[in-house]
């Protein structure tokens, strides 16, 4: 069985965890055992794109909840930038070469579909393929995802 998501808007990668150092109302390091206190946070860019590949996943979960491998190959498709855009420029898909990075756009639609009750946990997914483009001439940015559940292999 699969399962296709297509998701309308400019993808959006999954920021990396930052660390900073923690100061008080005074603006002075606060220290604790000698060093000073240091906290992580992930910036919420992400969120939205999430979303709504979270809510579209929601809407094409199976009756059940999978419980064999699962594959999940992936499409994203950027805005075209203006240079792009001559009439010397090919229609179609061009490849996409600058950042973000692919893994950073996996762990954000991974991340987004997690919980939506299509696969149990995470580590089912076995396999998959992102692509990133450039969109072609007359489209709009979005991505596809394509999610093949596997059946269950009798032990």
């Amino acid at each position: 069985m699969t399962i296709v998501i297509d998701v309308p808007g400019d993808p959006v990668a999954q920021p990396r965890a930052k660390a900073s150092t923690v100061r008080n109302g005074a603006g002075a390091l606060v220290i604790k055992n000698g060093r000073p206190v240091i906290r992580m946070y992930t910036s919420n860019t992400a969120e939205k794109w999430k979303r709504r590949i979270h809510v579209l996943a929601m809407q094409k979960r199976p009756r059940e909840v999978h419980t064999g491998a699962v594959r999940v190959d992936i499409k994203v498709y950027f805005a075209r930038p203006q240079r792009l855009l001559k009439a010397s420029s090919p229609a179609g898909p061009i490849p996409h070469i600058v950042t973000p990075d692919k893994d950073n756009l996996e762990k954000a639609v991974l991340d987004a579909i997690k919980g939506a009750g299509i696969w149990k946990d995470d580590c089912q997914v076995y396999a998959g393929e992102l692509q990133k483009y450039y969109v072609a001439k007359g489209f709009d940015p979005g991505a596809r995802i394509e999610i093949t559940l596997i059946e269950e292999i009798a032990n």
